[in-house]
């Protein structure tokens, strides 16, 4: 069971999409066109792929596979602005995203096993291939929050901000190449 908690949890640190404290930046005028981000995505990092991001109208899924378990997060985001950040003064824009459900589906036998054993997720009625909603529960850590992030298109990539710098504004003050959406 021990695995299956730490594939649920990796999946929330490997968005790398939370962090605080720091200084820096400065903010421009609000932006409020989101629909260049609207697409299927591949989401990488450290150029390993960690799951398919469907965005659209402000809402998005991010489906990833971690430890036999597919995952289904859900959720929405809306655009505040944007940032000047180093080095070259790149434009960058501010998000705010809100997660609204995650899905759990046991894709083998044995996880199936585990979940029933341990009551995963609040519950002992697992079934192979069954997707559960496990918001709210003692799997769900990421609901209730809402994550700042910046990001800057470069061709067919989204370049996500370092959570590891994050500024007074709450907002990372620095992109990450290695976190990315490819399309």
């Amino acid at each position: 069971m021990k695995k299956v908690y730490i594939g649920l949890v990796a999946i929330i640190l490997i968005l790398g999409l939370s962090g605080c404290g720091s200084s820096g930046g400065s903010d421009t005028n609000p932006v409020h066109v989101s629909s260049e981000i609207d697409g299927t995505w591949d989401g990488y990092d450290n150029g390993s792929q960690f799951g398919i991001i469907n965005v659209s109208s402000q809402n998005f899924i991010l489906t990833k596979v971690v430890s036999e378990l597919r995952n289904n997060i859900y959720g929405n985001y809306t655009m505040d602005g944007i940032k000047i950040v180093q080095p070259n003064n790149k434009i960058v824009k501010k998000v705010i995203s809100r997660y609204t459900k995650y899905e759990v589906t046991p894709l083998t036998q044995n996880i199936v096993n585990q979940l029933n054993a341990n009551n995963g997720c609040g519950s002992a009625n697992w079934a192979l291939n069954l997707t559960k909603n496990v918001t709210g529960t003692n799997c769900d850590t990421i609901t209730a929050n809402s994550i700042k992030q910046i990001y800057l298109i470069e061709g067919n990539r989204v370049i996500w901000g370092d959570k590891n710098n994050i500024g007074a504004d709450t907002y990372p003050d620095s992109l990450d190449y290695a976190l990315y959406w490819e399309k």
